[in-house]
């Protein structure tokens, strides 16, 4: 059955009165009225999230001038009788959208901020027939419905506005404000930021102190509150992508997908939507994307074989995610190749940024990329291990996001190879010079891309890049998996054409004979090198530290082995002995120690159960699968020996290692758990704590410190040493805790 799909309409009375399709959201009343101290709700979330349809409903609902009862006939919020009694069409509503205020520089746009404001209060012109209002607000609200406001004037719009209509109804105003950042947005792209947010401040006036006011709803994609626009707003709740109380009213859910196919009859198109659109993970909720999926739905009932899209895209200039060009070079880099393999980076979030702010840093970018739509988090059930407080993992959402950035990286190359002098490059191609060529793109590479990981979407783009940006006429067919990355360069000009075919092979012996044993040590030395950076870039995303160790070869590590380590990364392939080889021997003597083969065959795999080898990495190595399996193996390294306790702080409950607590301070009845990966606090008791600890190796120093044997590095003056701290044992329990220590360290402490 075809469905009429309202694409482009936000208008929620329009869409009812219509008959069009209307996913049902009105539960969303009810949620914001379960909060009735809340005085200002803000709601942000990435563009094309359904914001301004719900804002439309709210309109409906309240709005004391309308009758708007036919229209949610059948509707869920209509189950909530007593409410709808209270609260249907009894309330005056001030409803006003700033997504259209744009202009080249502050006076283009103020003059739109204006004419949107004026047509708002010609809505309200019958507030003039009040004989009560003033001849100074009189005068005023005629300046602003003409359009001839002044500054001062245009700022304090809407808290006048309220105070009239609070004054008319003798009730108090319900002021729905939507996409109240897109100005400020438009004003950073523009030049003309401090000029537009000093006005947005004003306009916002009317949520401070103000009588005449019930309460606010804000919607937007950034919480604008650095600049202190929502500074004194009595009561402000927010909600953005990270919190899970409104998540299910701004997007799809899985059970809304599945009825919009079934009612149209494409459910058989759900795991190609799915694919698309789906993805985004806000608060504890899975949602997709309702603006690609009402645009895909609708394409699909005019062409059933239409292919997917990237509607979201077209949406906007995706000016954001176009500043990863200004980054191009930095560490940025490594983590866009581990986002476009399928895999997900763990980062800071702050919530609380400006448009402004967008390139004051790495982790702000990041930021903005997650609040805005661009990744999402990933979901805790699907880590291995919990992440650091404050910290979050963030993915690509979806196949178009995907396609999104591929775009960013042909064009990252065309703004960035330009600086690179490419003509000796192009002259090396079309006079077949194979030496100069190879060179000159080495030279290229390092001064880009990460090359290490040899992903061959990434060399697609470089290629294509590369001459694209020079004017050529490129055509590419990219092949995914072990097979290759064609691109052909078009000289229309000199008619000329050349042929790049990027393959790697995981076979290095079917290259020339000479050149093998060669080849081979270059390897060995690249990923020796590239797995140690892959280790520091753990370490920073995890919250891990390691000691590394490296040895050239089997016979190095196997000689005058002792069980030190807790995990081995093994090449099979070495000169003197190879890997299974070197792993047998460890194993007779060392049966915990984790081992993962490092291997260009995976036929070795069979061989590597005889050792009680947990995993085996193909060449060539990816951060995301090497950074899979190392999880793993930590994982079964932590399960042999780890021990959790749960700790209540403020704001929820952590779970910290055992093995990560150095030692744990009183405070009154305040505890401070010192860790590896930073303080926590906690109430509680130093008895209680020590009673939770019996039997772990720790011990009493004195009143006010519980130490962890296992990080006592030495003792000092009467005091241990504790990474680098000095702990004063006291008289009463220093005997106690010498002896706690000798058993432990297993000698005589003298």
């Amino acid at each position: 059955m075809a469905l009429n799909i309202p694409v482009g309409i936000s208008n929620f009375t329009e869409i009812r009165s219509n008959n069009y399709y209307y996913v049902d959201k009105t539960n969303l009343i009810y949620e914001l009225l379960q909060s009735p101290g809340t005085e200002v709700t803000m709601i942000t979330r990435p563009r094309r999230f359904g914001k301004t349809l719900a804002m439309s409903m709210l309109e409906s609902f309240f709005d004391i001038r309308k009758a708007s009862k036919v229209l949610f006939e059948g509707l869920d919020i209509m189950s909530h009788q007593s409410l709808c009694e209270e609260w249907m069409n009894k309330w005056p509503v001030i409803f006003v959208s700033f997504r259209q205020v744009d202009g080249l520089d502050f006076d283009s746009a103020c003059a739109m901020l204006s004419s949107v404001i004026a047509e708002l209060f010609n809505e309200h012109l019958y507030l003039l027939d009040d004989e009560r209002i003033t001849e100074y607000q009189r005068k005023t609200f005629r300046n602003i419905a003409a359009g001839e406001a002044t500054q001062t004037e245009l700022k304090n719009s809407l808290r006048l506005l309220t105070t009239l209509m609070n004054l008319y109804y003798d009730r108090q105003v319900i002021l729905l404000i939507d996409e109240y950042d897109v100005p400020i947005a438009k004003a950073n792209a523009g030049g003309y930021y401090r000029q537009m947010l000093d006005m947005m401040k004003g306009l916002m006036q009317a949520l401070k102190d103000n009588c005449a006011l019930k309460f606010a709803v804000v919607t937007g994609c950034l919480k604008i509150a650095k600049e202190s626009i929502f500074t004194g707003t009595n009561n402000f709740v927010s909600d953005s992508v990270a919190d899970s109380r409104l998540t299910e009213y701004f997007g799809f859910v899985q059970s809304e997908v599945d009825e919009i196919l079934k009612d149209a009859d494409i459910f058989n198109q759900s795991e190609n939507i799915r694919k698309w659109y789906d993805g985004y993970h806000f608060g504890d909720v899975d949602v997709y994307c309702p603006w690609d999926v009402m645009n895909y739905v609708l394409d699909l009932q005019r062409k059933p074989d239409a292919k997917p899209l990237s509607y979201w895209k077209n949406t906007s200039d995706n000016a954001i995610i176009r500043s990863f060009i200004d980054y191009a070079g930095s560490s940025i880099t490594q983590k866009l190749e581990t986002l476009l393999s399928g895999g997900y980076i763990v980062q800071q979030v702050d919530e609380n940024l400006t448009y402004d702010y967008l390139h004051s840093s790495e982790e702000n970018l990041w930021s903005i990329l997650y609040l805005t739509g661009y990744l999402t988090s990933v979901r805790a059930d699907e880590l291995e291990n919990p992440l650091p407080e404050r910290f979050t993992a963030l993915t690509i959402p979806n196949e178009e996001i995907r396609e999104i950035y591929e775009t960013t990286v042909i064009r990252w190359f065309d703004e960035s190879a330009p600086k690179w002098n490419r003509s000796v490059l192009f002259d090396a191609v079309w006079k077949g010079n194979i030496q100069e060529l190879q060179g000159e793109l080495n030279r290229l590479l390092r001064r880009t891309i990460s090359y290490h990981d040899y992903k061959e979407d990434f060399y697609h783009a470089f290629l294509a890049g590369i001459f694209a940006g020079a004017g050529y006429m490129v055509e590419s067919n990219k092949e995914y998996g072990d097979g290759r990355s064609d691109v052909v360069v078009k000289d229309q000009i000199n008619g000329r054409v050349a042929v790049f075919e990027a393959k790697y092979t995981r076979q290095l012996e079917k290259l020339e004979n000479e050149c093998d044993e060669a080849l081979k040590q270059i390897e060995n030395q690249m990923y020796a090198k590239q797995l140690e950076e892959f280790l520091h870039q753990y370490e920073k995303e995890n919250g891990e530290a390691f000691d590394i160790t490296i040895y050239s070869d089997g016979d190095q590590i196997v000689n005058k082995y002792q069980s030190q380590y807790d995990i081995i990364l093994m090449d099979v392939e070495m000169k003197f002995m190879d890997g299974m080889s070197a792993a047998e021997e460890i194993r007779k003597v060392d049966t915990e120690v984790v081992i993962i083969f490092i291997t260009n065959m995976a036929q070795y795999a069979i061989r590597g159960y005889a050792v009680d080898a947990l995993d085996y990495v193909l060449k060539p190595v990816s951060y995301f699968a090497f950074s899979q399996r190392l999880s793993r193996a930590i994982g079964r390294m932590k399960k042999r020996e780890t021990k959790m306790i749960m700790v209540s702080m403020k704001g929820g409950t952590v779970r910290i290692n055992i093995a990560n607590i150095y030692y744990i301070e009183s405070q009154g009845h305040t505890l401070i758990l010192h860790t590896i990966l930073g303080d926590y606090e906690t109430t509680g008791t130093m008895k209680e704590m020590e009673e939770k600890l019996a039997d772990m190796n720790f011990c009493r120093g004195n009143k006010g410190y519980l130490i962890n044997l296992a990080h006592v590095d030495g003792i000092t003056d009467g005091c241990a040493m504790v990474k680098g701290e000095r702990l004063v044992l006291s008289r009463a329990r220093k005997k106690e805790f010498m002896e706690e220590l000798t058993k432990y360290w297993g000698e005589v402490i003298k």
